[in-house]
């Protein structure tokens, strides 16, 4: 079954996300790994929930200070969150923002991420028009205490423009990308303007395979990233050039690979850059909702070798009633995936931990306006993954 519109913006816009807390040229590198310890197993740990609730809930008592409040409460949540408590993390959020969103003006990057954590749990619960209120938030809150040129703010509306792709609109993601670009270009923060393009291009060749009056758009966007000479874009002109090989005719694409990973430049990557991710294909995923509030989930580890390709895809842990059928789709997706390839010395693998969560929208009943979970569902990605100078288990 060829993949939807949908299906092509989710996965073009998948495995680049960015922390707020840092430009694409400031994130840490990834841990390095010894040739003789490649991971087989990898275990998702988190501190134990009671000791997380016990924290926050001193913390309230005796009417600590806004930050601690913010942090305490993203700890628990994500506590929550990790075991499957989908519904209790995003009651554990929505509390902490009615206590503190008012502080956006002295504490814009805390309340940001608090916003920020609202909408990814409305996303995975299900509430797709609160997911993007928040969205909006996010951005609103880093404004309220930082320069519009700050690359924070910045990279805040990329995740808008994310948003906007995810949910079908992606002319307003266009927009929002070219935006970016342009103002990050004036501010000198080639990094920012690299990744934005980098976005877009991804975009129009995902839009592209189903509609081909963007092919020449698409092309455009591509060639746009590789003629910057800039050292910042050096990961993004890899995989831009790894996206022109996916605009070729099926039949051409193997010829012309080799060609084409022989012009990848070597860089001092910070973290494996997702070139071409297949749809799982989630239009065999139709189920009649039990109305649960808790989406079904799956972690699943994976090593990204040198060469950009997938090895030892397994589940680490799954919720209860997963699906198994679902299951098995979405392992096949990821052993597909091609990152663009890292020439180094250093590391022979990248290990990877994702969550991945089955979601049925809330949607209206046709003709009332009683909302329901739709029957329709679709997979949602986070990475799981420790990364250096994160703390463990972080996924805000």
């Amino acid at each position: 079954m060829a993949p939807t519109l949908t299906h092509l913006l989710t996965f073009a816009l998948a495995g680049v996300a960015v922390p707020l807390s840092c430009t694409v040229a400031q994130m840490p590198a990834p841990p390095k790994v010894s040739e003789d310890a490649v991971p087989h197993e990898i275990v998702v740990t988190a501190e134990p929930l009671s000791k997380l609730q016990r924290e926050l809930d001193t913390c309230l008592a005796r009417h600590c200070a806004p930050k601690e409040d913010i942090d305490r409460s993203l700890a628990y949540a994500e506590g929550q969150f990790v075991a499957g408590d989908y519904y209790g993390s995003r009651q554990t959020l929505l509390a902490a923002r009615r206590r503190n969103a008012r502080f956006a003006a002295e504490l814009p990057v805390e309340v940001s991420s608090l916003h920020r954590a609202n909408a990814r749990l409305a996303g995975l619960n299900g509430a797709s028009d609160q997911e993007r209120i928040d969205t909006f938030d996010m951005v609103g809150a880093l404004k309220a205490g930082l320069d519009r040129r700050d690359a924070k703010v910045m990279l805040a509306r990329m995740e808008v423009g994310d948003l906007e792709a995810r949910q079908g609109r992606p002319d307003n993601a266009l927009d929002t990308y070219h935006r970016i670009a342009a103002q990050a270009h004036r501010a000198n923060l080639p990094a920012v303007e690299a990744f934005a393009l980098f976005r877009k291009a991804a975009l129009l060749s995902a839009v592209a395979q189903s509609n081909a009056s963007y092919r020449s758009s698409a092309r455009e966007a591509i060639a746009e990233v590789e003629r910057s000479t800039d050292p910042a874009f050096a990961p993004f002109r890899n995989g831009a050039r790894l996206i022109a090989l996916r605009m070729l005719p099926a039949k051409k694409q193997a010829a012309a690979a080799g060609a084409i990973l022989a012009t990848i430049e070597p860089v001092d990557t910070v973290r494996p850059l997702l070139a071409y991710a297949p749809p799982i294909e989630t239009n065999s995923m139709t189920v009649t909702s039990d109305g649960s509030d808790n989406s079904e989930w799956a972690d699943v580890a994976y090593t990204i070798t040198s060469d950009g390709l997938v090895s030892d895809v397994h589940p680490v842990r799954t919720s209860a009633r997963l699906n198994d059928r679902w299951l098995a789709i979405a392992l096949k997706a990821l052993r597909e995936r091609r990152y663009v390839p890292v020439k180094t010395k250093t590391m022979i693998g990248f290990p990877r931990v994702v969550r991945l969560s089955f979601v049925n929208d809330m949607v209206n009943t046709k003709g009332t306006r009683i909302v329901v979970r739709s029957g329709q569902t679709r997979v949602l990605e986070i990475d799981m993954t420790v990364y250096p100078d994160e703390k463990a288990g972080s996924i805000y």
